[in-house]
């Protein structure tokens, strides 16, 4: 029974693949999306979900692919602006990075899978220059170990000190602005990550500022406010679609301060002691209701 349902699904997404790079439709990738929370009931029996399900995530993986190359914002980096230290740190960072792959425009590159060289590489730059510099690293869940993306979905960035001021330094943040992976449909689907960090920190304009700001620049200077904001995306991003028809909270929002980031960065606390695991990571199971509206209320 299984098998035949399975080569009926594989061959409309099949299609669904052939139609997405014939017509570079966004709303086809969104139809996908529906039709995989549809039949994942019919995949999922005592607790747990075929492995022939997991081919048809596969190809909606291989869908996005054909929208990489654009982004939610693209601020334009300046590589000659050298008028402070922090800048020169960044653009030499930024340098580094780029002379790996070498694309012909430095304002295509997403900086996809590069952000532990990058806080490496800051952090080198700032021990030759006898500047403090910290390499921070958020797992999921801000817990070591948990498991919850299958030991993906971690970030590298960099807080370093000048005088009596602190900076965030982020030179791979726009690989969380991709649109292939940020629209808020891709919530709800069992083995498949939420939106990248980039869709929750468009849906204020204070978070929308602050990532144009790291976007552009490579670095934020760091407040209580800025600081929350910025993890705040990736908080929100850990959680999957069974938070929200759980909770019914479509605010976006976390009720963490920086202070409990501060905890969390240090490994003195994390999320999961606040939220239910099975809500955070990848979904495990379908959802009762598949037509629930995650758009932000």
């Amino acid at each position: 029974m299984i098998n035949k349902r399975f080569e009926k699904d594989k061959n409309e997404f099949e299609d669904f693949y052939k139609n997405i790079k014939k017509k570079n439709d966004i709303e086809l990738l969104k139809k996908i999306y529906y039709r995989l929370k549809q039949i994942a009931p019919y995949y999922y029996k005592n607790g747990k979900i075929n492995k022939k399900y997991n081919c048809l995530v596969e190809k909606v993986l291989e869908c996005e692919n054909f929208f990489n190359s654009d982004f939610l914002i693209n601020e334009n980096i300046d590589m000659n602006n050298n008028s402070n230290i922090i800048n020169s740190i960044v653009n030499d960072t930024r340098n580094y990075l780029f002379s790996i792959h070498k694309y012909k425009d430095i304002n295509s590159y997403s900086f996809e899978g590069m952000c532990a060289y990058s806080a490496y590489k800051v952090k080198e730059i700032c021990d030759s220059k006898n500047i403090e510099c910290y390499v921070i690293n958020i797992e999921p869940g801000y817990l070591d170990d948990s498991n919850l993306f299958s030991g993906c979905n971690f970030h590298f960035f960099n807080i370093i000190k000048l005088g009596y001021n602190y900076y965030l330094i982020d030179c791979t943040y726009k690989q969380f602005f991709k649109v292939s992976k940020t629209y808020i449909e891709r919530l709800g689907i069992i083995n498949l990550s939420s939106p990248r960090v980039g869709a929750y920190m468009m849906m204020n304009e204070r978070r929308k500022n602050i990532a144009k700001e790291i976007l552009k620049n490579g670095y934020i200077q760091l407040d209580k406010e800025n600081f929350k904001d910025y993890l705040d995306g990736f908080t929100i991003s850990f959680r999957n679609g069974l938070y929200y028809e759980k909770t019914n909270d479509f605010s976006y929002e976390t009720n963490y301060s920086a202070n409990d980031y501060i905890n969390f960065l240090n490994n003195k606390d994390n999320q999961l002691n606040y939220e239910d695991e099975k809500y955070l990571g990848y979904q495990k199971e379908p959802l009762k209701n598949i037509d629930i509206n995650f758009i932000k209320k």
